[in-house]
């Protein structure tokens, strides 16, 4: 009884050095989103948890998720503390520029940042001749339009005051 017993432990001690102990979470569910989104988020069920940051450049609520994890821990009671996700925040600008630090062109996310901030600038570009030559401007062609031109200036935060406020933003 005892051999069984001391094999059967020695199975699960295995088992969980192979597999884990079976604490399941996600893990990166929120990169990629902003904070304010993220714990808009998590807030429906759980408690947002700043793990890490870098940069100041941006508001926290407009830093960059980099990583995400769910965790608990043990309050000053001993209570458990569960639905905890810890966040890692990058504040840096999305793409660099000068005097303003940020993620370099040359990597993929500099490219996509890049790629947003080139958009909003062109949006900015035609509302202002359209504004000139009381001409509508494209964000006003149709819903379509008007959606992407929203998803373009909430992504990139480049557009013009002009811009966001012609969006109701």
């Amino acid at each position: 009884m005892k051999k069984r017993l001391a094999q059967g432990v020695g199975v699960a001690a295995v088992l969980v050095s192979v597999c884990g102990s079976g604490v399941a979470g996600a893990v990166n569910e929120y990169k990629g989103l902003t904070y304010e989104k993220a714990a808009a988020s998590i807030s429906r069920g759980g408690t947002p948890v700043i793990a890490s940051r870098i940069g100041s450049y941006l508001p926290t609520e407009k830093c960059i998720v980099t990583g995400s994890r769910t965790g608990g821990f043990l309050d000053s009671s001993g209570n458990s503390r569960r639905g905890i996700v810890l966040l890692d925040l990058n504040c840096n600008a999305p793409a660099a520029a000068s005097g303003h630090p940020g993620n370099s062109a040359a990597t993929p996310e500099g490219k996509d940042a890049m790629k947003w901030i080139s958009r909003a600038n062109n949006i900015n570009k035609d509302f202002a001749k359209a504004a000139e030559t009381g001409a509508q401007p494209i964000c006003a062609k149709d819903d379509t339009y008007r959606n992407f031109c929203i998803r373009i200036c909430e992504t990139s935060g480049k557009c013009s005051g002009d811009v966001l406020d012609f969006l109701g933003l």
